[in-house]
């Protein structure tokens, strides 16, 4: 920046100037990852919900269609729809002002893991200061989120009895050691980019929250929300996929069903797979002994939670090749012009076994060959 000519305006320029810096190397990596962390949560809370949400506004348009319930959707599917509305336009104003930030940071692309991901100074402290104080961005933030209450409350006079006192986004001014502070002081005044970063996230999971309390308040002027399975998988087990003679065979075969909402992630030995179109993960690995496969699934529930199953082992054995034994069916001596029938048996299985002879005939079926 520019330094007045004026001495004194220049010192105190150069003081802040030195005073940030010192600040910035008082964000120390850890706190960093806190807050990096803290973020991911509420992104996380964030898409749960949403995912809640989802089905919600899917029993909604199955009542509309009903004609036992019709007439009462008819008026709180489009209240619904309006929470909705409101809470989209919130939620994507919000996003556009994270790109904001991450700009006014020093935003670049890099490339990491063969992927590009981007790359700005997280312990930034003068880019929110300067987008939301004098940008006056922190200011019309809170007017949204003023406005954005309002809205909501004016959907309905039994929405705003029901959630006047209790709604979930608040610009109340921020409590500091110095008494309070208004709401862009408070919350981005000299804040780490990082932390901006969160806070902002945590206004979008607010408002996501209120979208979902509405919604579910006009759902229940109806009747109960309705779960339908959107997706189907056959599920096929077998006991072994290689058995010996004599051992049993054992196969279950079923029908699994699920609401894509339910978003399945399947873990195997605690790595995450890779899950296609009806949500089943599958695990691949070339075995060289005997071991088991740890696998836990995760699911969001209809309310919004995530939950997980019990692990479950699954217990293999490889078996190790031994010889196979070549047997004399007949005689000890071969004789020309008759029959020296020789059996060959591999405790692997024919299947996997090969048999090769000069001037004699191969034949038979099982776990043994006949060799004449």
């Amino acid at each position: 920046m520019a330094l007045p000519k004026e001495p004194r305006q220049k010192m105190i320029n150069i003081m802040y100037l030195v005073l940030t810096a010192i600040l910035a190397l008082n964000v120390s990596a850890e706190v960093i990852e806190a807050f990096k962390t803290v973020d991911m949560s509420l992104q996380g809370s964030t898409n749960n919900i949403t995912a809640a949400n989802a089905t919600i506004y899917q029993s909604l348009a199955d009542k509309l269609a009903d004609e036992k319930t019709r007439e009462k959707a008819s008026i709180w599917a489009p209240n619904a729809d309006k929470a909705k509305k409101y809470s989209t336009e919130v939620i994507d104003y919000i996003e556009g002002l994270k790109a904001e930030l991450k700009k006014a940071a020093g935003l670049t692309m890099k490339e990491k893991d063969g992927k590009m991901v981007e790359d700005f100074k997280e312990d930034n402290l003068d880019a929110s200061t300067r987008l939301f104080e004098t940008n006056k961005k922190g200011e019309e933030l809170k007017n949204k989120l003023e406005q954005f209450k309002k809205n909501m409350l004016d959907i309905d006079v039994d929405i705003r009895k029901k959630f006047e006192k209790t709604f979930p986004v608040s610009t109340e001014a921020v409590e500091g050691k110095e008494g309070k502070k208004d709401f862009t002081t408070g919350y981005f005044h000299m804040t780490p980019t990082v932390a901006a970063l969160t806070m902002l996230s945590k206004f979008q999971n607010n408002v996501k929250n209120a979208e979902n309390q509405i919604a579910t308040f006009c759902h229940e002027q109806i009747g109960a929300v309705k779960i339908q399975f959107n997706a189907f998988k056959p599920i096929v087990t077998a006991s072994a996929s290689y058995l010996m003679p004599n051992d049993e065979l054992i196969i279950q075969a079923g029908v699994g069903a699920f609401n894509t909402t339910a978003s399945p992630k399947v873990y195997f030995n605690g790595n995450a797979a890779t899950m296609d179109e009806n949500g089943v993960g599958t695990y691949k690995n070339k075995v060289s002994s005997s071991g088991s496969v740890t696998v836990v699934v995760e699911y969001t529930k209809p309310d919004g939670t995530i939950a997980k199953t019990d692990p479950v082992p699954v217990k293999y054995t490889v078996g190790q090749a031994s010889s196979a034994t070549v047997s004399l069916d007949k005689m000890d001596v071969f004789y020309v012009g008759l029959d020296n029938p020789i059996t060959i048996s591999s405790p692997t299985g024919m299947d996997r076994t090969s048999v090769v002879g000069t001037g004699c005939t191969i034949k038979g079926s099982g776990p043994s060959r006949t060799v004449s």
